[in-house]
């Protein structure tokens, strides 16, 4: 079985009080998530779909993957070097992939 995971990262939380109620936590169940499990489908279209397991989850990258990987007892966790982030932040390998790669109990093979 081949589980992917996408993770949506919740908003920062605004230090102005008259902002925070507008603030709302995308749902993986409504439309947003499906739209994406829908996406991420299309780009495995040639993938056995009895055999594709497409997973979307609000929380914080790296310990959802970590979480996830070790809810679904997977045998190798495999993630990309660098993000979408700013590219100075992190020179080698992303901050999400450190942290998984420092947290992770499953092996991780990273992605250039």
């Amino acid at each position: 079985m081949l589980h992917t995971l996408t993770v949506l990262e919740p908003p920062t939380a605004l230090p102005f009080g008259f902002l925070d109620s507008t603030v709302t936590i995308p749902s993986v169940t409504g439309a947003h998530g499906e739209e994406v499990q829908n996406l991420v489908k299309s780009l495995h279209r040639d993938f056995p779909q009895d055999r594709l397991d497409v997973l979307v989850k609000v929380g914080r990258a790296a310990d959802t993957i970590v979480s996830q990987s070790e809810i679904l007892n997977v045998d190798l966790v495999v993630i990309g070097a660098r993000g979408l982030a700013n590219p100075a932040v992190r020179l080698l390998v992303g901050s999400v992939t450190d942290k998984v790669l420092r947290h992770s109990q499953r092996p991780v093979t990273v992605i250039p």
